[in-house]
């Protein structure tokens, strides 16, 4: 099932780490997909992503539900974002998919604690 608006992405992202699910998380990203991670580096495509969060979900990052902001929308594409609990904002794009979906193509996450 994939998300059916630009919104959902994040509701699925909070899923999908609370529940460790690397696979999940990468599966809301389209296969050329870019990341900027929290030290600034470029994760690029979905199998690199699935990595990276195969990391976030080892480290024991606390995972906080941020308040879900209104997709601006443009067409096909839309800045989606969530504000975190510290005031940080999140900033991705996503496109629709032909399916009537929506996937991430560009990502900035930001993480409110780090791992303990």
């Amino acid at each position: 099932m994939r998300p059916a608006t630009p919104e959902d992405l994040h509701t699925y992202w909070i899923r999908f780490a609370i529940q460790g699910d690397a696979a999940g998380l990468a599966s809301l990203y389209e296969p050329d997909a870019v990341l900027i991670a929290p030290d600034g580096s470029r994760v690029e495509g979905r199998m690199q992503i699935q990595s990276f969060y195969e990391a976030f979900v080892q480290s024991a990052w606390d995972v906080v539900d941020g308040e879900v902001r209104r997709a601006i929308v443009n067409g096909g594409l839309a800045i989606t974002s969530a504000r975190q609990g510290d005031g940080e904002v999140t900033c991705e794009v996503a496109r629709a998919q032909p399916d009537g979906g929506w996937l991430w193509v560009i990502d900035k996450p930001q993480f409110v604690t780090g791992p303990h």
